[in-house]
């Protein structure tokens, strides 16, 4: 029998335990309410918070959607933010070689986005002649709010085995649609937004032909960009606007309001046509393209003959190794003299020293064993410190800056020029390559490599790098370098069925003059020697040299130093390695600077018979150095290339 008391902690318990069962229960039922929705909620929470706050819209490669290799090419992306934060930051771009590893340098560029707005970003990466694959990525702050990948565009210049020739042949070639322009008439045409039309004249070398049926509304850069591009030898064909009137120029491009239809500016074409966008057609617009400025049916015939099914051997006409020949030679040229014969015989004694020195050590009984671990473990030491003095430098190298560069003529005054440059130094730093008001752009040589370089393109472009101690980086560079004036005039000239009989050029006092500089004159394919007058105030074309192919293809005999096929060096050429690799880097520099022109077949190559191409090989002057932030030696050869138009008959 229980007990009143026990009857009591009974109760207590029961109404204790009670509440909890009924709690139980509850929550269960709670449980199976929130659980799906905690689920979605797990689910969809890190989807919410990866979701992107800014995205690519669209992006351009070039001008028309392709990549003219060789060159630096625009990359026009359109960011779009879609937060209604603003993003402040930098956005990069590098390129990707195989899966996942980095090749070349990182351009960054700047950027700041509005809540809810867009904004076209613009990069300028040089293109080789291999297909790569990019990563563009915003920053701000620490956070990496955007990184997404970007595939190259396929090249305008296709130099592998079984090309279309048709497609070759052809030029760049677009129209500019204004802002909002919904018409994408005409369809024979590739269109380009005229808000992505580069502000750098730099940026201009992959255009050929530009078809403007309006007056953009650009600030000044961007006009004088324009300008640029046809002074160096574009091809502008104007149309008429929307009331079917002709288009009228002011301020910068007030140049293009000559009353003729047509006519030059600078070494380009202005061509006016009497019709607007929409009756443009593949009839229209393909023998104006076909072959780039003004090269009748007649000059088509004179170069079909001379096409080869392969430009050259191991197509020697990609500008790639043409560029890569000349990075090889000047990496050559700067490699460090190793005293290999001392470095030979330090590896003998080491090894000599380890067996049997040591192991006779270890015979000797009055010693320690001890001793022939610590004789090794010296040993050891003192010659790593011996090979790391002896073999981390050469003797008598200093910080040097090799230069090779092509420059095009834009006025008597202004040249675009395309630099390949190599830099060797003698400490391990960081190297600062700039270039103030020169609308510069940057990209390592090195396209395949990883390179730990920050790029930045523009009037303050910057090329960034580290450099370990005893090696070297190469650098390409597009600068518009200003320089004085030549104050050339043609004096006298003759012409008969196609050859260049004689011209007389009267230059001045800034002409390059010197026994270093070598005269080319090329007249429709043909070169001419040109040499100057004793008082140096005339330059005077020789007799025939070549043929412009014989001359421009890569060769083997034609090789800087040998290093494309390995040509054994003659025992009687007694010029130095500098001296040899600079005077036989003309014949690819002559080659090179047809690329500009669209075309990098040099058999393909006619130049318009009413002007002579006058090609100056000197040393690079002191106006046209890069700035380096370390004191070096600068040294290199330059080919000037220029226009120069012949007096029309009367």
């Amino acid at each position: 029998m229980k007990s009143p008391a026990a009857d009591h902690r009974s109760a207590g318990v029961r109404e204790l335990f009670l509440p909890f069962s009924v709690t139980r229960v509850t929550w269960c039922r709670l449980v199976a309410w929130l659980l799906p929705a905690a689920i979605v909620a797990l689910l969809s929470g890190p989807a919410a918070a990866q979701r992107p706050e800014i995205r690519i819209v669209e992006h351009i490669w070039g001008f028309d959607g392709r990549v003219m290799p060789g060159q630096f090419n625009p990359l026009s992306v359109l960011l779009d933010n879609l937060s209604d934060q603003p993003i402040e930051g930098k956005v990069t771009l590098r390129s990707i070689s195989g899966l996942v590893r980095d090749a070349g340098g990182v351009l960054v560029e700047p950027i700041y986005l509005g809540p809810t707005s867009r904004r076209w970003v613009q990069f300028y990466p040089w293109i080789s002649d291999r297909s790569h694959s990019w990563r563009l990525a915003v920053e701000s702050g620490d956070q990496t709010v955007l990184s997404e990948s970007i595939d190259q565009s396929r090249p305008v210049l296709d130099f592998g085995f079984g090309a279309d020739d048709q497609e070759v042949s052809r030029h760049v070639a677009v129209i500019l649609d204004s802002a909002g322009l919904l018409n994408r008439m005409p369809t024979a045409l590739r269109h380009m937004p005229a808000e992505v039309f580069p502000p750098y004249a730099t940026a201009m070398s992959g255009l050929r032909v530009l078809f403007l049926d309006h007056v953009p509304d650009w600030e000044t850069p961007r006009q004088e960009a324009l300008l640029s591009w046809l002074k160096c030898g574009g091809q502008l064909h104007l149309l008429h606007d929307r009331n079917g009137l002709q288009l009228r120029f002011s301020a910068v491009l007030s140049p293009l309001n000559q009353p003729f239809p047509s006519f030059s500016v600078g070494a380009g074409r202005v061509v006016r046509h009497a019709l607007q966008r929409e009756r443009l057609d593949e009839s229209t617009v393909h023998p104006l393209i076909r072959r780039g400025r003004d090269v009748r049916a007649a000059d088509s015939a004179q170069i079909a003959p001379k096409n080869p099914a392969a430009a050259s051997f191991f197509g020697t006409s990609d500008p790639a190794a043409i560029d890569n020949q000349l990075i090889t030679g000047m990496r050559e040229l700067t490699q460090p003299e190793h005293a290999w014969w001392l470095i030979f015989l330090l590896s003998l004694g080491y090894i000599a020293l380890i067996f049997p020195g040591c192991w006779l050590l270890s015979q000797k009984r009055t010693l320690h064993f001890l001793t022939t671990y610590a004789a090794i473990a010296g040993l050891a030491v003192v010659f790593s410190l011996l090979f790391l003095l002896i073999g981390q430098r050469g003797y008598g190298e200093s910080t040097v800056l090799h230069t090779v560069a092509v420059a095009r003529s834009e006025d008597p005054t202004h040249w675009n020029c395309l630099q390949t440059n190599h830099l060797f130094v003698t400490s391990g730093d960081t190297y600062l390559i700039s270039s103030e008001n020169e609308q510069a752009l940057f990209a390592s040589g090195n396209t395949d490599e990883a390179v730990d370089a920050v790029i930045r393109s523009g009037n303050s472009g910057q090329f960034d790098v580290r450099i370990p101690p005893f090696s070297s980086q190469s650098i390409l560079t597009r600068r518009r370098v200003t320089l004085p004036d030549w104050e050339l005039s043609v004096r006298e000239t003759e012409v008969l069925e196609d050859r260049l009989v004689r011209l007389l050029l009267s230059v001045g006092g800034e002409f390059p003059k010197g026994d270093l500089c070598e005269y080319l004159v090329l007249y429709r394919d043909q070169l001419y020697l040109g040499a100057l007058t004793t008082d140096g105030t005339e330059l005077r074309s020789g007799t025939p040299l070549q043929t412009l192919r014989d001359f421009a293809l890569v060769r083997p005999d034609a090789n800087p130093g040998g290093f494309l096929f390995g040509v054994a060096i003659s025992p009687d050429d007694k010029r130095s390695d500098q001296e040899r690799f600079y005077q036989d880097s003309r014949n690819a520099l002559v080659h090179r600077s047809l690329l500009d022109d669209g075309i990098a077949d040099p058999a393909e190559f006619l130049l318009q018979p009413d002007r002579v191409r006058l090609m100056v090989y000197a040393p690079v002057p002191d106006s046209m150095q890069l700035t380096v932030s370390t004191s070096s030696r600068q040294e290199g050869r330059i080919l000037y290339v220029r226009d120069v138009l012949l007096p029309s008959e009367p």
